[in-house]
């Protein structure tokens, strides 16, 4: 599985003539896919080798950070700490990513600073006969002081290079690759006296994470998941002030169980072993007439060697002819019958199977004016508990932040940025930073969500067809016009589930969306008075 990852790659990150405008996480992707590994899995690359098991940093002898990152991984404190705890895997996630980011930079760094020696020794080979001859004893000079740690062989050079043997083209490419390896050498010295000289405050910060996690949830009496969510909504920093904050609005779930319900409720897929029942509202129809008589419709190309015809049968027959039949077949331009059999059309009928609750998720979440203050909090909590679930399941979950206008965001998208941010790759989205919710504020107009909702749906090219629908909103939401409420009412008899959690301090008032849902949950707030 690692020597996948590194196949061909030797050397990938020291090969100076690399653009350094080339960005760091793509440098660092391959490392954090060793992590990402490791966690799911508990593999580490070169262990399940017995004869590497006591030095599997001979894997990759000329990668210093990956051969650190293997012998941070087999240490049996770092996997059982890892191993028994969600909340610590997340951890050890952020802290080893930031500790990458921080090597790579440096790397990026280095690789700049040697730009220029890098391309004197790509020129020197090129200089005129005057310039080498005035300059190949300077030169050789110059290499030994730089690089006579990495290995340069001054002595040797200058031996090759006299007698007029500075005119033999072969002794010019000679050094100049000699002098490329000392080149490398010296970044590798250079990463490899930093990881060591950082590894070890990286080591100490993660224990003191984990064991302030551990006292904070003691302390507290909340359970790892519930902490679990409070650290998704913290920027990969753990201070026990952050995470009582987020503690407080990840308790709301315990006020208003309704969430939690709401929640377990979303997300069907096909299952042969569920219970619950899931339209399949799109599909196609083999277009054949009983009374035909003959199942032949007329003649097309293709690659299809079981409906060839009789005069390309005759080609691959004749051994003369092998070479442009072959050439054909590639192309997929035989000519072959095209049956009425093979020919559909696409039809949307009613037509239900098995499904378990482990499918994708629309969430329509209102963030217009009348939601701010108790509901806001409210969304909070349940949209935290929806982005852990759909994490850990592997879910897709799509949130619509709609009032007079709409944010659609792909939340799984939306994780990998905010890490990327905690590793230090990118700077931070200011939407969504340390798990607030962007509010657009102004008044309520369903028409835009509308619109992208029903996009998610019927668009078979993506992963939201037949999601479950859940809106979140006070529902004093202006009906759609009569077109778009008549799509509603079809998705919904094709099968497709639309919820409802309506956040109100006085729910008792009717509304006219009641009708429309399979359900609509019910949470009463009391609202802050002001003196």
């Amino acid at each position: 599985m690692y020597k996948e990852i590194f196949r061909d790659q030797e050397f990938w990150r020291y090969q100076l003539g690399m653009n350094p405008e080339q960005t760091s996480l793509m440098d660092a992707s391959k490392y954090l896919k060793m992590v990402e590994l490791f966690i799911e899995h508990g593999d580490v690359a070169g262990v399940e080798d017995e004869w590497l098991e006591h030095q599997p940093w001979t894997l990759f002898p000329h990668d210093p950070l990956g051969s650190y990152l293997i012998r941070l991984m087999s240490d049996p404190e770092v996997r059982l700490k890892v191993f028994t705890s969600k909340l610590r895997a997340k951890m050890f996630y952020v802290k080893v990513g930031q500790f990458i980011a921080d090597c790579i930079h440096e790397v990026t760094f280095q690789h700049q600073r040697a730009t220029t020696e890098k391309r004197k020794s790509q020129e020197v080979p090129d200089w005129t006969a005057h310039q080498k001859h005035a300059h190949w004893e300077a030169l050789i000079q110059e290499i030994d002081e730089k690089h006579r740690e990495e290995g340069f062989d001054k002595a040797f050079f200058q031996k090759i290079f006299s007698d007029e043997g500075w005119k033999k083209q072969e002794n010019w490419d000679k050094l100049a690759d000699d002098w490329g390896k000392c080149m490398e050498e010296s970044l590798r010295k250079k990463e490899h006296e930093r990881i060591e000289k950082m590894k070890d405050s990286m080591r100490q910060g993660l224990d003191q994470m984990w064991k302030r996690a551990e006292d904070a949830m003691n302390k507290s009496g909340v359970s790892e998941a519930e902490a679990l969510q409070a650290w998704n909504m913290m920027d990969g920093t753990w201070t026990e002030t952050e995470f009582e904050k987020k503690m407080s609005i990840v308790n709301i779930r315990k006020r208003y169980p309704e969430i939690d319900e709401i929640v377990s409720k979303m997300g069907r897929r096909a299952n042969e072993e569920g219970r619950d029942r899931l339209a399949v509202n799109r599909g196609s129809d083999m277009r054949l007439e009983h009374s035909s008589g003959s199942d032949i419709e007329g003649i097309t190309i293709g690659d299809n060697l079981n409906a060839l015809l009789p005069s390309e049968l005759a080609q691959y027959a004749d051994e003369s002819m092998e070479n442009l039949f072959v050439h054909k077949f590639l192309s997929k331009r035989l000519q072959t019958f095209r049956y009425k059999s093979e020919s559909s059309n696409p039809s949307r009928h009613l037509s239900f199977v098995h499904a378990n609750r482990k499918g994708p998720m629309i969430v329509c979440l209102d963030t217009s004016a009348s939601m701010y203050g108790a509901p806001m909090r409210i969304e909070q909590s349940l949209l935290g508990k929806m982005e852990l679930l759909a994490e850990q399941l592997n879910r897709p979950c799509f949130l619509i932040d709609f009032s007079v206008d709409i944010k659609a965001i792909d939340l799984a998208l939306r994780r990998k940025k905010k890490t990327e941010a905690q590793l230090g790759f990118i700077k931070a989205d200011e939407q969504f930073k340390q798990g607030q919710i962007p509010f657009i504020g102004g008044g309520t107009n369903a028409k835009k969500m509308f619109q992208m909702m029903f996009d998610l749906l019927e668009n078979d090219g993506n992963q939201y067809v037949n999601a479950d629908v859940l809106w979140v909103s006070d529902f004093f939401i202006p009906q759609a016009d009569r077109q778009l409420m008549q799509r509603l009412e079809e998705f919904r008899q094709t099968g497709t589930r639309f919820y409802g959690l309506r956040i109100s301090s006085d729910p008792s008032q009717e509304t006219p969306w009641d009708k429309h849902f399979d359900k609509i949950y019910q949470i009463r707030y009391t609202p802050l008075r002001r003196y």
